[in-house]
């Protein structure tokens, strides 16, 4: 009787583990479906707006640029944004080491800075 209920014992415990395990890794895929949804839709949205302020700034005059781009800074939360200019200078919302990126004009583009990470994008000035 006792092995009986010993044996009943361990095939219900057994179920329970597998029961519980194939739930978790249902719930772990679910989270990280969601969790990638999440950080596509946030890259799509980062890069429209990059983007679009990449756009943008050929049209605008110099000294409404860095202006334009601090708004930008701060709605969105980046760090920094700069573009490099036709004369070879990077023109940022913030005072950084280095200016000249001549290898990089004609270019209107967004730099910013995520966490640690310098980023950007390049278009070629029309």
């Amino acid at each position: 009787m006792i092995i009986v209920f010993a044996l009943v014992s361990a095939f219900y415990i057994h179920n329970f583990d597998q029961t519980l395990l194939e739930e978790n890794q249902s719930h772990l895929a679910e989270v990280a479906d969601h969790i990638v949804t999440y950080i596509q839709a946030a890259v799509e949205d980062t890069l429209d707006t990059l983007e679009t302020a990449a756009d943008a700034l050929p049209l605008m005059e110099q000294e409404e640029c860095v202006g334009y781009l601090k708004q930008m800074v701060d709605r969105h939360g980046f760090t920094y944004a700069g573009y490099a200019g036709r004369d070879g200078m990077l023109h940022a919302t913030q005072e950084l080491p280095y200016s000249y990126i001549g290898k990089v004009a004609p270019y209107a583009g967004i730099f910013f800075k995520v966490h640690g990470s310098d980023t950007g994008c390049l278009y070629p000035m029309q």
